[in-house]
């Protein structure tokens, strides 16, 4: 049965393939002359190109309508299919119910109502290009989620008044989350499995229990939310990195959500009980402590009027509402006016990322080139010559949303066709930016000797345990390496090792019923990340990845780690 489930989705994937490869090569650009071809099917050809910029470095039609119409009859195999092959009553009938699941998904959501996309891009000077790409239905579909989730016609970017003047990132966009719990529930209840309504329906009374009222923080949005990043040049932070420190502007994060009343304020401020800080029209909550980090993080969430925001720290709070007041925000710089010259001025999304973000990306990978071992050089030498992104990426993009599908129009340096990588440069680009640990990556070398220290301490800890066993005849009922601390310090061993070799605190866990006189005791490795008590044998260390693996020992003896020559 799965052979031939697996056999049927193959042949779809490839129809489906087959046609796209056909459509991009018969169904070209088509230039309108005297003589053309007439087509002897309705397309979207003209609905989608009369958004599109002619006369660029990169230009595409592609009709869907076709492609669509033949993965709809391939599901509809697939489930007839299946349906026939399958034997057992019970089997037959959950068949039916998710191929009727994934069928209304595909249907409702709007991806089968798409009848054609777009691409162009055009070089505008300085090594900038401005992009256009289209998703196009036509004005009598549009039903679907993804035309819906957005307010029905582009609005003033009101939200740009926000963004205070060193935003390196930032992206705001309509979000009718009412829409979507409403569309979430048709679904459920159009899905024939009662237990999917159910669990849905008895999801408010749930939340209501603990004090969340659904419907009234959905009320409460305004249906447009962002989130804005920071770079503060006036405060330098140093990051660890190979055993080399290097100084990045200090990042701050905000996220922002429109709002038609505090009820968010209030939910929040019921999780964390903190007295909130009264100031004319903004009202904060400001956690008592910061975290012990390179850079400043001490969370922060504020209201004033129709804006609820949840930050990192209070000094992007302040810039926000300093920029709204102002006038004297990101829009008023260079970067930004360049960057957004000849854009629309209305849209119901938009995204900007200033060249500052790779810059520092930029030196942080050239710092950890000179810090690094041969083959990690090796692997930063290929990622150079693939050169994907320039160093001083940027780009500014605005969607809107039409009668007749959605328009992106972009203004970036990312070359030809360079548009269509914009979602992977900005993940790429923010995770690798924040994603620095504040620790010291070690080399080979010292990696070995963590992994050394740490089976070491373990044994040391392991014999305090045997010796805490012989008087009590049973493991110290500890949950934690924090816990176990005082039941065996100072009698069983003088100082009992916390952290692993790479700073992780060490984990235990004893027996309990009959099995009191166990114990395990472990660590999680070069990356801290444990993967439990129930890994056992033994593992060749031969390249750095292999320290990331668990260390674990068991009433006096070692049962997963490194092999010992």
């Amino acid at each position: 049965m799965k052979k031939v489930l697996i056999f049927l989705l193959a042949a779809v994937v490839g129809v489906a393939g087959t046609l796209l490869v056909q459509q991009l090569l018969n169904k070209g650009p088509a230039v309108a002359t005297a003589g053309s071809i007439v087509p002897a099917e309705k397309n979207s050809f003209a609905a989608v190109t009369k958004n599109l910029d002619p006369g660029g470095t990169f230009y595409m039609y592609l009709g869907s309508e076709k492609i669509i119409e033949t993965i709809q009859k391939a599901i509809a195999g697939i489930r007839e299919t299946a349906v026939k092959q399958a034997k057992d009553p019970v089997k037959k009938k959950w068949l039916e119910q998710v191929s009727t699941i994934v069928t209304n998904l595909l249907d409702n959501s709007g991806l089968f109502e798409i009848s054609g996309v777009g691409v162009s891009s055009v070089p505008i000077g300085d090594d900038f290009h401005q992009g256009k790409f289209v998703i196009h239905h036509y004005p009598d579909k549009g039903r679907g989620l993804i035309w819906n989730i957005w307010e029905d016609a582009p609005h003033a970017l009101d939200s740009q008044k926000l963004l205070p003047a060193n935003t390196v990132f930032a992206e705001f966009a309509d979000a009718r989350l009412d829409y979507l719990w409403e569309w979430l529930n048709k679904e459920a209840a159009a899905s024939g499995i009662p237990e999917v309504a159910a669990g849905l329906k008895q999801l408010k009374p749930m939340l209501k229990q603990k004090g969340i009222d659904l419907d009234e923080i959905l009320a409460s949005l305004a249906g447009r939310m962002g989130f804005i990043v920071t770079f503060d040049e006036s405060k330098m932070c140093k990051i660890p990195i190979m055993n080399k420190e290097i100084e990045i502007p200090e990042p701050a994060a905000a996220l922002v959500i429109y709002v038609k009343n505090d009820a968010v304020f209030k939910l929040l401020q019921k999780i964390a009980p903190i007295e909130p800080q009264v100031n004319g029209k903004i009202t904060k909550i400001v956690s008592p402590q910061a975290l012990p980090l390179p850079i400043t993080v001490q969370p922060v969430m504020a209201q004033k009027e129709n804006l609820f925001i949840f930050a990192s720290n209070g000094k992007i709070v302040d810039d926000i509402f300093a920029a709204q007041e102002g006038g004297k925000g990101l829009t008023a710089g260079e970067e930004f006016k360049k960057m957004s010259a000849n854009m629309p001025g209305k849209g119901n999304r938009y995204t900007f990322l200033s060249a500052k973000v790779f810059a520092a990306i930029t030196a942080i990978r050239k710092k950890m080139v000179v810090a690094a071992d041969d083959e990690t050089k090796e692997m930063f030498a290929v990622l150079d010559k693939v050169n994907l992104f320039p160093e001083n990426l940027s780009f500014y993009n605005v969607l809107q949303n039409t009668n007749e599908g959605l328009v992106v129009a972009s203004h970036n340096n990312l070359g030809v066709g360079g548009m269509v990588l914009i979602p992977a440069a900005v993940v790429g680009g923010l995770v690798a930016y924040f994603s620095i640990k504040g620790g010291v990556v070690k080399d080979k070398g010292e990696q070995k000797g963590g992994q050394k220290a740490t089976m070491g301490d373990l044994k040391s800890i392991s014999m305090a345990v045997e010796a805490y066993m012989m008087d009590n005849g049973k493991a110290p009922e500890a949950q934690t390496i924090l816990e176990l601390k005082p039941i065996l310090e100072p009698f069983y061993i003088k100082v009992l090792p916390i952290k692993d070799g790479w700073g992780f605190d060490f984990h235990y866990m004893h027996g309990a019923g009959d099995k009191q006189e166990e114990y395990f005791i472990g660590s999680g490795g070069k990356d801290g990340i444990f993967e439990g008590f129930d890994q056992n044998g033994f593992y060749e260390v031969t390249g750095p990845q292999d320290f990331q693996e668990d260390i674990i020992i068991s009433n006096g003896a070692f049962v997963y780690g490194p092999k010992v020559k």
